[in-house]
């Protein structure tokens, strides 16, 4: 069954017309982050955070911010968040190509590059053909916003970290910033935080586009440093680490003010947190020490569900082919 279309079906040559308006300035290099239609909230460090990409959304755990997969997340558990205070954060890829999401079709394989190691069904995507990759992902940010999220975490950002042998693309880091900049951009242009995910090589270019920065391991491979420019502007950085000892993981991120937080390599909804928060209430959340990296009570995943929360087709339909798709 079609859903019920987000847009009016529009000629192609409009939507292409328009898009290229909306494109052409930061595809050009714009010089200056685009400012938001409308303000936007401020993540600073001391913010309370959950990720939770896989299992049932446990809504009890007490967090400012939520982060949550944008397509498989209904808009109910988006609202229900919301009306609680959170700001909800919604994750996609915007540098790999996934395999079983419902707007696979829309890539073209040129972009299609070398398999994500260890991530079935994942190859990078070749981020210099912004004129491809753009309205994809534009749609995908109408798709956040029609579905009430705060914001977006943009993955797998640093593709030009990698040598061409291991994306199939020579990805520069002049490249990145271009691509990196359109995305946040266009999140901007439609008044959606959003999140530097990795990339630190490039942190202190891409500071003045993005609201915070969301970084993992970075504990374990020594790269915390170079986050802290984030945490000087007064931006949060949330990092994520799966591995090592949870009071060495602390001690560390505390020390420069990084908000940190050790997880399941699923990113289930168990979490052990670095510092207490008294930002927003919630159900029996983690507790914590700040001084001595205390870790709290692992959380399980009995919650509101994941399941839903489709629509990207439609989105995907109107802007690139003017027309609702199966």
């Amino acid at each position: 069954m079609k859903r019920p279309s987000l847009f009016p079906l529009t000629p192609v040559p409009f939507i292409a017309s328009l898009l290229l308006l909306l494109l052409l300035p930061i595809a050009l290099g714009h010089p200056n982050p685009l400012q938001p239609a409308s303000p936007l909230v401020s993540i600073p460090p001391g913010t309370s955070f959950q990720i939770q990409l896989s299992g049932d959304v446990d809504t009890s755990l007490p967090a400012r911010v939520y982060e949550l997969d944008l397509f498989d997340t209904p808009r109910e558990t988006i609202s229900y968040l919301k009306s609680r205070g959170s700001i909800v954060i919604c994750y996609f890829s915007a540098g790999s190509f996934e395999d079983w999401r419902e707007d696979a079709c829309a890539f073209p394989n040129h972009v299609k590059g070398k398999k994500l190691d260890d991530w079935p069904g994942e190859c990078w995507l070749d981020v210099r053909d912004t004129n491809a990759l753009g309205p994809i992902m534009r749609a995908r940010l109408l798709l956040a916003k029609s579905k009430g999220c705060d914001g977006v975490d943009p993955d797998n950002m640093d593709a030009f970290s990698n040598k061409a042998s291991k994306t199939g693309f020579p990805i520069s880091s002049s490249d990145q910033l271009t691509y990196n900049r359109l995305i946040a951009d266009t999140a901007h242009s439609l008044s959606l935080l959003v999140a530097l995910k990795n990339c630190q090589d490039l942190a202190r270019d891409l500071l003045p586009w993005f609201d915070f920065l969301v970084t993992e391991e970075c504990v374990q491979y020594r790269e915390c440093e170079q986050g802290t420019v984030f945490v000087r502007a007064g931006k949060a950085n949330f990092n994520i680490e799966y591995k090592g000892s949870l009071q060495h993981i602390c001690r560390t991120t505390n020390a420069l003010n990084i908000d940190a937080q050790k997880k399941h390599i699923d990113l289930d909804a168990r979490r052990e947190l670095c510092k207490t928060y008294g930002d927003i209430g919630g159900g029996s959340g983690a507790r914590g020490s700040a001084g001595a990296g205390a870790s709290g009570p692992a959380n399980g995943t009995d919650g509101a569900g994941a399941g839903g929360g489709r629509g990207i087709g439609d989105v995907i339909g109107k802007i690139l082919f003017g027309r609702q798709m199966e």
